[in-house]
């Protein structure tokens, strides 16, 4: 069973991905959902991918799998994956493995939109 909590919505060319109050981070099947949700109808026409990392309070290693998959997404339809609003220890988390230099970060949503959408 998935015990974490997102929500999805389209702005533009972009899916936002915004992760909420999640105090543990379990992955199993978690991609395999969200991939299936991203692929549905209403989706079709995005290719950008923008994670939203406002509320994110827990992350591990599992949640950058997540990334990863989003972010191959992302790749198969020629599009742009980006991060925003990452938290401290998450921060930490990115620089120490390096995952800053991977995907760009923006320090808020407006800022990757704009980025993202080229307005």
């Amino acid at each position: 069973m998935i015990q974490t909590s997102y929500e999805t919505e389209v702005e533009a060319d972009t899916i936002v991905v915004g992760f909420r109050e999640i105090s543990r981070f379990y992955c199993d099947g978690l991609g395999q959902e969200l991939q299936a949700e991203l692929g549905r109808e209403e989706f079709a026409q995005c290719k950008n991918i923008l994670v939203d990392c406002e509320q994110l309070n827990y992350a591990n290693s599992q949640f950058v799998e997540v990334l990863l998959r989003l972010s191959r997404l992302c790749e198969e339809k020629e599009g742009r994956f980006a991060l925003c609003c990452l938290q401290d220890f998450l921060q930490q988390v990115f620089q120490v493995t390096r995952l800053e230099s991977r995907w760009p970060v923006y320090a808020s949503r407006d800022a990757a939109l704009i980025e993202l959408n080229g307005s």
